[in-house]
């Protein structure tokens, strides 16, 4: 590969982990999917440390992230024993998944505090508070993919 080129990926890497950081997700995380993206075709676990310079253990931990989001799958490479990994392309599905799981848990947290404040207070406001969270879920139900691809595509 050309230095050209490899500059444009180095660069496009760094961008997507400073991005990640910038919204609350791990740095590491971010540079590995950017980097399967980029590259367009599956790594193992190996190239992934040599390419981004960073320790096995952490590539692992961080792979292992981005499998449970949906961000990336194991797949077989036939005549290897090694694992090699590719990217979800669909960029919108990964965020809508993970904006789901990030405000149904904090929404959770939530109705559990409201629970315990009903039963702890006489305040007023718990209710209206109560009403916000019942908003918040229907918005909440809004966030599918198919939605969010439909929006994305009249853009």
């Amino acid at each position: 590969m050309d230095k050209k080129t490899q500059k444009v990926i180095d660069e496009f890497v760094e961008m997507i982990g400073h991005l990640g950081t910038g919204i609350g997700l791990s740095k590491a995380a971010c540079q590995l999917y950017a980097l399967l993206f980029i590259k367009g075709e599956p790594l193992s676990l190996d190239e992934m440390t040599k390419e981004l310079k960073m320790s096995k253990g952490n590539v692992s931990i961080n792979i292992r992230t981005l499998e449970n989001w949906g961000a990336v799958r194991k797949i077989w490479e036939k005549g290897s024993r090694k694992d090699f990994y590719q990217c979800e392309e669909n960029v919108s599905k990964v965020i809508v998944k993970r904006l789901r799981e990030g405000l149904d848990k904090r929404l959770n947290l939530l109705k559990e505090f409201i629970e315990r404040a009903k039963a702890d207070s006489d305040l007023k406001q718990i209710g209206k508070l109560a009403n916000l969270v019942l908003q918040a879920e229907t918005i909440l139900g809004l966030l599918k993919e198919e939605n969010i691809r439909l929006f994305l595509s009249t853009k």
